[in-house]
């Protein structure tokens, strides 16, 4: 737990417009737990459950299923390979993120604990549980990070790349051990609106390129369709503000704008992406300089901040519904900005980081060298391309 000193220095640092509205979140959040406990908290409303056979409003792929199954030569030898390895890891429910090497996590997977301490986080009232005693609750970062299923994106690929329904059925059995798991409002898993942001990015990718594998009954899609809902609303009801407002306010906004492009059909979601986008045209100005690099002066939440930016873009584009040319000038001097950093050797370790992602389409977006081939295909960079790596992504 955090010390009074601690307390009191963040408390210090807040206008009092901040105070007032940290203090409403704290009425709130009590009768949030009143209605909990009551059983009274939101659902979908019936009728709108929807059907796994609906189509989806967009694509994430154009690549066909089982596009690599008769390919042969480089890259794309070495790029099966790699895939198919780390998708077959993931079908024995062996992880490896931060200091777990092939850990395995459980049968069904474990997903409200702490794997590197072993320490079972509590599953009491989400926003009472104090993620910073990792005594009690565990790292929440190490708890969060496969709850934030982009290894499930993984085995979509691998599905996408062999048409081996293997794959498909276990992103489906994941997302129903995760719900089996993680009731709405309870536990670590429901602590973070940017973890619910990230979870619903990495559900509509994983979900879209198993579409036509056709593992998905309707019972399993109306739960899914339930609990998108829910991270909906909670994200909503609670986006950052003021201190808070800075790469997590990105990240929720932009979980919220996928989410309700790809269910669009869902109670309210019209008027939440239409503040999601609002939200992500405001901040990308709001939180980079006219050079590009962020206000928060973190090489690694520029590159986090920047992933979020890209996938906004992408699903705006399959929309029809492109962002103001402003906005991708501002996005290429992102990349200007990266590029500059590492035109002399690596990425400068600056500020704060926590090794943070977005989807893991290949290369996560923890190397810069894999992401600015995407900068070098958008804007037509030769610099981009010249710095950049493989280009995995």
């Amino acid at each position: 737990m955090s010390s009074f000193g601690w307390y009191l220095k963040r408390l210090q640092t807040m206008t009092p417009s901040e105070v007032a509205w940290r203090a409403r979140d704290t009425v709130r959040d009590a009768i949030d737990r009143w209605r909990l406990s009551s059983g009274a908290y939101p659902r979908v409303p019936e009728g709108a459950a929807g059907k796994a056979s609906s189509a989806p409003p967009f694509r994430v792929t154009s690549v066909p299923v089982g596009a690599w199954i008769g390919a042969a030569g480089e890259p794309i030898d070495t790029w099966r390979t790699a895939l198919l390895a780390a998708a077959d890891e993931l079908l024995e429910h062996r992880f490896s993120f931060f200091d777990l090497d092939r850990r395995h996590l459980g049968d069904p997977i474990d997903w409200n604990r702490d794997h590197s301490s072993g320490v079972a986080a509590p599953m009491s009232f989400a926003p009472w549980i104090d993620y910073r005693d990792a005594k009690t609750a565990g790292d929440a970062k190490v708890v969060w990070e496969p709850s934030r299923h982009q290894h499930l994106v993984v085995l979509g690929r691998a599905y996408r790349a062999t048409g081996d329904l293997r794959y498909a059925r276990e992103v489906v059995a994941q997302i129903n051990s995760w719900l089996d798991q993680s009731p709405f409002g309870r536990g670590m898993n429901w602590r973070s609106p940017l973890e619910f942001g990230i979870r619903l990015i990495n559900w509509v990718w994983a979900l879209d390129l198993i579409h036509e594998a056709g593992v998905l009954d309707d019972r399993t899609a109306a739960r899914i369709r339930e609990a998108v809902y829910l991270h909906l609303l909670e994200i909503t009801r609670k986006y950052s503000r003021a201190s808070s407002a800075n790469n997590h306010l990105i990240g929720e906004a932009a979980g919220v704008f996928v989410g309700t492009a790809y269910f669009d059909d869902l109670p309210g979601a019209g008027a939440w992406h239409a503040g999601s986008r609002e939200i992500i045209e405001r901040e990308i100005f709001a939180q980079t300089y006219d050079d590009g690099g962020t206000r928060e002066q973190a090489t690694g939440y520029h590159l986090f901040s920047l992933q979020f930016f890209l996938v906004a873009g992408a699903v705006a584009r399959k929309l029809g519904s492109d962002f103001p040319d402003a906005w991708w000038q501002r996005v290429e001097k992102m990349f200007e900005f990266v590029a500059g950093l590492v035109e002399g050797g690596s990425l400068p370790m600056i500020g704060d980081a926590d090794d943070g992602y977005v989807l893991d389409l290949g290369a996560r977006g923890t190397d810069p060298y894999s992401l600015l081939p995407v900068g070098a295909a958008l804007f037509e960079r030769a610099d981009f391309a010249r710095l950049g790596g493989s280009g995995e992504w």
